[in-house]
């Protein structure tokens, strides 16, 4: 099937119209948008409070002092935006402009109530007087603390810009808001991911979603991009209810171009916000594979409308994947593991700052003059020793491996819990046996782009030619006929975080398009190899994932060896 073939029938079966471009619909959910606002004036007015303090301590500097408040109060009113579901612009405008006006205002009223006392605080009506009062007599510091003259008319000027810079950042802040697509159909803001491709692939892709040429396209792989250096931004923002046939949910795709030459850098947008239905997403994630994580969640459930699942022929090879049926998850996946995980992870840091507060303790309380006891020699050589093991062992652990107590902790209770099981088809403790954690990816696009639905241990049998998996969740069982392909993909934007993806043929899994088979759209397992001993692993980068995909592919050679080179070819344009 050719790939103008496939767009168009994207096109031609996409069941809902829809606009060219986003457009936000002016709506505001107001029972939630007004306490929100509420809250956001609150903070302005604490955020007054602290302008008038550094005032009144001589820390006050016009424009960066009321350009950081501001900064403030407009994250506020953005998430005041977000929790009250305001999709127009002008409400956000007309609140951001008020709240910020409100907050320069209300420094100088704070500062009329320091100077009257509380008697001032209802006189609201004498703000005005109270404020020309302020624009006569305000002085500068010079050179050598030298007090120089009021200048009314520079004072004036001065209060303009501070607040037309608080009127600016909030009401932008509060408005840019209103930029992100919001669902109307599920009644939620969507996600939003970044794909970062070679320069110079910008215009091509636009022009190609513009007028359907989807065949002028390659495969547009990740590009790992530094500072300032040339790039092809994508932003997708997607509706996670893509997937549910009862909604009318669509995808959002920005085309831009990044330059940089001349110290000038230029952002310049081909596509903003252009709608793609879940089946025109499924077509172009057949040539991006970074989107198709999201892609296959507009396959998730099955319509009438969408492309047939592959079939499988009879006497094939298929995998075998079967839920496991005891507590291990209820254990493994629990909230009271995850508490235990952040701060094993944390622990080494704390380490550290417990043994540098305590070298510090035992260098401060030190006597300079006075001759020690044996009592004081001992307690201060007890705060030395206590600093430098902590400080060592903390140190030792973020050098070598921040996660390791993480990792190690997991690691022995996911043991532990497979060995409780009277009939687990792979032994954790056989050395051949790698313990890994599966990231689906779904999960690619969170902000915990590592978070695994399962961990468990997986063991390459080379006598039965099969991959063996045991997981808390699911155990898996995949000829190395049912095998399809072994590769790496990064599941991160900067491109240093991979996962070893293996494919195999499930029965009702899979996508046809027209003849056109879409094997990534069926079954996968993501896995991410943790280590388990206290050593330097080299986490960041492809090498386990590729050490893992290098293992499988050469004890079953049924599976040709795949790994796509993470960098894209900017010449293959």
């Amino acid at each position: 099937m050719s790939y103008i073939s496939l767009a168009n029938w994207a096109m031609a079966t996409d069941p809902y119209p829809q606009p060219a471009t986003y457009r936000p619909s002016g709506k505001v959910n107001w029972a939630r948008y007004l306490p929100a606002l509420i809250l956001a004036l609150c903070m302005s007015m604490i955020m007054a409070f602290v302008l008038c303090w550094a005032f009144i301590h001589d820390w006050y500097y016009s424009f960066f002092i009321p350009a950081g408040a501001a900064l403030i109060v407009g994250i506020a009113m953005r998430l005041a935006g977000a929790f009250g579901h305001c999709r127009s612009r002008l409400v956000a405008t007309l609140a951001g402009a008020l709240v910020g006006a409100l907050m320069y205002l209300g420094y100088y009223h704070f500062h009329f109530v320091a100077e009257v006392g509380q008697r001032g605080i209802a006189h609201v009506d004498l703000l005005p007087r109270f404020i020309k009062w302020r624009m006569q007599n305000d002085f500068r510091v010079g050179r050598n603390d030298k007090l120089l003259p009021p200048r009314p008319p520079s004072n004036w000027i001065r209060f303009g810009i501070d607040l037309a810079l608080a009127v600016t950042i909030v009401a932008g802040l509060a408005r840019s808001r209103v930029g992100r697509v919001y669902c109307e159909s599920c009644g939620r803001w969507t996600r939003k991911h970044m794909f970062v491709a070679a320069p110079g692939i910008g215009q091509i892709l636009a022009e190609a979603l513009k007028h359907g040429d989807i065949e002028k396209l390659r495969t547009i792989e990740p590009y790992p991009v530094g500072f300032l250096q040339p790039s092809t931004p994508i932003d997708l923002e997607y509706c996670p209810g893509l997937g549910n046939s009862q909604s009318h949910c669509f995808a959002y795709i920005t085309v831009s171009e990044f330059t940089f030459s001349f110290g000038k850098a230029q952002l310049r947008k081909f596509l903003k916000q252009q709608t793609l239905g879940a089946n025109q997403l499924l077509a172009l994630a057949d040539k991006i594979p970074r989107l198709r994580s999201i892609a296959v969640l507009g396959v998730a459930t099955k319509r009438s409308d969408q492309p047939k699942r592959l079939s499988i022929t009879p006497g094939e090879a298929t995998a075998m994947i079967t839920p496991v049926e005891d507590s291990s998850v209820n254990v493994a996946f629990s909230t009271k593991l995850s508490v235990i995980q952040f701060f094993l992870s944390l622990t080494p840091i704390f380490l550290v700052l417990a043994g540098g507060g305590l070298l510090y303790a035992s260098w401060a309380q030190w006597p300079r003059a006075a001759p020690l006891g044996t009592g004081d020699l001992l307690y201060f050589a007890l705060l030395l020793s206590l600093g430098v093991l902590s400080l060592a062992v903390g140190g030792t652990i973020c050098c070598v491996n921040l996660e390791y107590l993480n990792y190690r902790y997991t690691h022995r209770l996911t043991r532990r819990l497979i060995r409780a099981r009277p009939d687990p088809i792979v032994d954790p403790d056989d050395p051949e046996s790698v313990f890994v954690a599966v990231v689906p990816r779904k999960n690619w696009t969170k902000l915990n782009l590592d978070d695994p639905s399962d961990r468990g241990f997986l063991l390459i049998d080379m006598r039965g030619q099969q991959l063996l998996f045991e997981g808390l969740r699911e155990r898996y069982r995949i000829p190395a006929k049912a095998l399809i392909s072994c590769g790496i993909e990064p599941i991160d934007v900067g491109n240093h975080l991979f996962a070893t993806v293996v494919r195999a043929r499930v029965s009702g899994t899979g996508i046809d398009l027209e003849g056109r088979q879409l094997a990534w759209a069926g079954w996968e397992a993501p896995f991410r190899p943790r280590p388990t001993r206290f050593k330097r692993p080299r986490l960041l980068g492809p090498h386990s994932a590729e050490s893992l995909r290098q293992r499988i592919c050469q004890l079953l050679p049924e599976v040709e060896p795949t790994a796509p080179d993470p960098v894209g070819d900017p010449g293959q344009y």
